[in-house]
């Protein structure tokens, strides 16, 4: 199936310790989720016809990328995964794992770690090579963070 996907291959990245992003592929493969005690799954690949595996809890996020209703999903996947967390790691996928999941992983980071934007990013691109969220994405998030704290970048100053 590698041959199908860009970006993210099989590898599955541990954004902390309780939180991967991965591609679509890795999220197919039931003995690397098993040997990562992956235990729920955000699937924001858009794609019909993945697998549901038994003992995994499964959040769709039915989005396009890039697509500007990202917000729009943001509580409903910071409260999975925060229930998801008491059982096990959570993977956050999307097909390459290049864009619409390491979004995810930035507001998670920044709603449940207090990082700001701009070091959420850069952290989960130290922890993933390859991650390279859309800017549309990034813009949108921004604005939504912005509207709802008054913080514009999440740098701390007022807007």
């Amino acid at each position: 199936m590698s041959w199908l996907w860009d970006g993210g291959g099989e590898q599955v990245d541990f954004i902390t310790d309780d939180l991967a992003v991965a591609s679509l592929e890795a999220a197919w493969d039931l003995q690397k989720l098993i040997r990562h005690g992956i235990r729920a799954i955000v699937d924001a690949s858009n794609r019909d016809g993945n697998p549901r595996y038994p003992g995994i809890g499964y959040h769709e996020v039915r989005i396009a990328d890039p697509d500007e209703r990202l917000p729009q999903f943001l509580p409903g996947v910071m409260a999975f995964i925060d229930e998801a967390r008491r059982r096990g790691p959570v993977l956050l996928h999307c097909v390459a794992g290049v864009s619409r999941s390491p979004a995810l992983a930035i507001c998670y980071l920044h709603e449940r770690h207090g990082l700001s934007l701009p070091a959420a990013l850069t952290y989960v691109r130290s922890r993933r090579v390859q991650a390279d969220p859309h800017p549309l994405f990034l813009r949108v998030i921004q604005d939504y963070y912005q509207a709802r704290t008054g913080v514009a970048g999440g740098d701390g100053k007022r807007a």
